[in-house]
């Protein structure tokens, strides 16, 4: 029973490093559309555990893209309301230890991440994302930040390229 519990909490923990992105280091971009505004999403190194986990993001409702550990994306919106959430992509690794961990600890207690706030339009927004390690599950957060704080974890960042994504500026 012991061995059991051990291989299940190595499960839980267990991360690799194939969902990396593979697009160039941070570089900032230039809006294309002044009545827009630029929103910098990222998920900074430094995850402990769990960094092999994808979990995708959600723009009021639309899904954008799955987040991978020590990625970025710049997304231009409309200027007006908008709505993040982020949670766990079971989907891309429900066979993985990661999807079966999640079946075991992770589902009664899994949250999504939320943050809303109104764009202005030619204003920069960074939001951070960063899964909150618990004993046997992870919490996403989005949380918006400083332009001086995001600068400073988003520089070790490289760019989450897109199915049919142009990665020039």
């Amino acid at each position: 029973m012991k061995a059991l519990i051990l291989i299940l909490i190595f499960i839980n923990f267990v991360g690799c490093t194939f969902n990396k992105p593979t697009g160039p280091s941070f570089v900032p971009y230039s809006l294309k559309d002044e009545n827009k505004a630029l929103i910098y999403i990222y998920r900074p190194l430094g995850e402990s555990h769990g960094y092999n986990r994808m979990y995708y993001l959600y723009n009021n409702g639309k899904k954008i893209l799955d987040l991978k550990h020590g990625g970025y994306f710049p997304l231009e919106v409309e200027a007006g309301s908008v709505s993040l959430l982020s949670d766990v992509n079971i989907d891309e690794q429900f066979l993985s230890p990661n999807g079966i961990s999640y079946y075991l600890f992770e589902n009664p207690q899994s949250k999504s991440a939320f943050v809303e706030f109104e764009a202005e339009p030619k204003k920069i927004y960074y939001v951070r994302f960063k899964p909150i390690t618990h004993f046997t599950y992870f919490e996403p957060t989005l949380s918006i930040v400083s332009k001086d704080e995001g600068l400073k974890e988003i520089t070790n960042c490289k760019l989450i390229i897109l199915e049919n994504q142009v990665t020039t500026n």
